[in-house]
């Protein structure tokens, strides 16, 4: 999925925060750039997920 598709479908489905995880190997070196394209869609809160987190719903 593309980070236009994954803000385009976040944006459709009213959701407040959008938390990524899970990332692919290939995409840890975009991983700025693809943030970008999301945020430039998508309004709300965007969050990276780590091993570990803990996120408040």
């Amino acid at each position: 999925m593309t980070p236009s598709q994954i803000a385009l479908i976040s944006k459709e489905g009213n959701v407040e925060k959008l938390v990524l995880s899970h990332f692919m190997k290939r995409t840890l070196v975009t991983q700025s750039e693809n943030l970008k394209v999301i945020k430039k869609h998508f309004k709300r809160d965007v969050v990276l997920a780590t091993d570990g987190m803990l996120i408040d719903l």
